[in-house]
């Protein structure tokens, strides 16, 4: 077998996978569709090229390398409760409010996993379901798992897995869910396995939604980490068709890379926390707002990543602080941990403060914090219409404390909505680039370090921050700038005065920190 085909070849093996299957591959990924070409022809026994290439124009065998290309082109990689932040919100909202409903009009749940894959995903939605459901032989619950692949269906019918697949942490216990088998494998139980039935779709070529396919009136489709392998116009097509297989106010979720594929007419994209989930509107929803965000806007300020900081603020733009504030969010208070991780919810309480719970009504947010209860204290500063000063500094608390626990989007979401409310607060603007030169994004963090310095000239932690990061990547200048600044304003400082984001460390040391800094920066 050569090592390459002729580019009319190539071109040949291309259209038959985008229509058969679906995938579109870039100019530089062509050299992947066509080692998958080489080895699933091997596989067929097809080892000369001419061979392979006339087996596409053959209905006989066409078909059969159809399969051989789905299993080598098809990435099966996944595991259960994939994306815990969605997995969260569907234990905290999106489940818990379709099961109040449909104890009223029906005790019954459609759950469609399209793109299933070996199954996980599913079982991960089955094990939820049965976690909130505790009468849940009193409900019709289906749970249809679809794939173009056969072998990663028989694998998720047997229900069989390795440790590795539950590397990501539970949002539920599933002890009584999942049993240890003899060979140190974990057998999903017979109930859960009960749940799920598998079915092989390609999304495609075959029909959905219908009655024949069981893929009419979902309450609710996943179909995450495959729209990103279509061409645009086919995947516009699928989503299409995903939205007709959902009932009115039914929700479709999809990867974070696949967001802008899901942005459909009849979609209405909801941001809660860091996770997006599209609702199909009603009719009069299609017709007043055909595509909605229903999130506070993240405003901040938008400056331009050349710009040096320290410029005056138009005044347009300063009038807009609820307050200048110099203290960073490190002194707030000390990190405190929840009793029960939650998921922002982005959206205003549809609950008036007057019937919830009486034991939240009346209690300062910053109490329930230092309590633990950071749910009920999330609660009543979502329901803040126009936020004063004090709660915009609990809500940087909460954002500090989520990135001390290693919740990195949790804690950009509050950062988020803070700066929505108050582009000029700096500490919220460091948060950020902490989380994201935490997670590798160097430029981005240095853009929200001048952000900060924008919003505050004088803001000791970004100039040593950014000094920092502009060093790292050779700017020299530039970081003996910033790192001056720096020192020009620890001098003002009274040798005993703490530093914000130091841990309560004195002027007096950090000054020293710095001169060293300074000594190892070329002028």
């Amino acid at each position: 077998m050569p090592e390459t085909l002729p580019s009319d070849d190539l071109q040949r093996v291309y259209r038959f996978v985008n229509e058969r299957i679906g995938f579109a591959y870039a100019p530089d990924r062509m050299s992947d569709l066509e080692r998958g070409f080489f080895t699933a022809c091997q596989d067929l026994g097809l080892i000369d090229p001419a061979s392979c290439i006339q087996a596409l124009n053959d209905p006989a065998r066409a078909s059969a390398v159809e399969e051989a290309l789905i299993k080598k082109l098809t990435i099966g990689e996944t595991y259960f409760f994939r994306d815990k932040f969605l997995f969260q919100q569907l234990r905290d909202n999106l489940l818990p409010n379709l099961i109040r409903t449909r104890r009223v009009s029906g005790k019954y749940l459609r759950i469609w996993s399209a793109a299933c894959s070996t199954g996980e995903e599913p079982y991960s939605l089955a094990i939820l379901i049965s976690y909130l459901l505790p009468d849940i032989n009193d409900w019709e619950v289906t749970i249809l798992a679809s794939d173009i692949n056969p072998s990663s269906l028989h694998a998720a019918e047997k229900g069989i897995y390795s440790r590795w697949s539950f590397r990501e942490e539970s949002p539920v216990p599933i002890d009584r869910y999942v049993l240890p088998s003899i060979d140190g494998r974990f057998q999903v139980s017979d109930q859960i396995r009960r749940m799920v039935r598998f079915s092989r779709l390609n999304l495609i070529n075959d029909r959905y939604p219908s009655p024949l396919t069981g893929t009419m009136t979902m309450d609710l489709i996943l179909c995450r980490n495959v729209l990103m392998y279509f061409s645009s116009e086919l995947a516009s097509g699928v989503v299409d068709r995903l939205n007709s297989a959902l009932i009115e106010g039914g929700w479709l979720v999809v990867s974070p890379q696949e967001i802008s594929y899901a942005q459909h007419p009849h979609f209405i994209q909801v941001k809660r926390s860091s996770v997006f989930l599209f609702r199909k509107g009603t009719e009069d929803e299609k017709k007043d707002t055909p595509h909605t965000i229903l999130t506070p806007p993240v405003t901040g300020i938008e400056i331009d990543q050349d710009e040096m900081p320290g410029e005056g603020i138009p005044d347009s733009v300063r009038a807009k602080s609820l307050h200048k504030k110099k203290s960073s969010i490190q002194d707030l208070g000390s990190p405190l941990q929840p009793l029960n991780p939650v998921v922002i919810r982005s959206q205003k309480l549809q609950t008036p403060l007057a019937s919830r719970n009486p034991t939240t009504e009346d209690v300062n947010p910053d109490l329930l914090i230092q309590a633990g209860r950071l749910n009920e204290a999330e609660l009543l500063l979502l329901d803040e219409d126009s936020p004063s000063p004090k709660i915009i500094t609990t809500m940087g608390m909460l954002a500090k404390i989520y990135a001390d626990q290693g919740d990195p989007d949790h804690a950009l979401g509050w950062c988020d909505r803070i700066l929505s409310v108050d582009p000029l607060y700096a500490g919220a603007y460091h948060l950020r680039a902490v989380i994201q030169q935490d997670q590798g994004d160097l430029p981005a963090a240095i853009q929200s370090l001048r952000q900060a310095l924008y919003a505050e000239p004088d803001y000791i932690p970004a100039h040593l921050m950014l000094g920092t990061a502009l060093r790292s990547q050779g700017r020299q200048p530039e970081a003996r700038r910033h790192f001056q600044i720096a020192l020009d304003l620890l001098s003002s400082m009274t040798d005993d005065a703490p530093v914000d984001e130091t841990d309560g460390m004195p002027a007096v040391r950090v000054r020293e920190m710095v001169r060293t800094l300074l000594a190892g920066v070329t002028p």
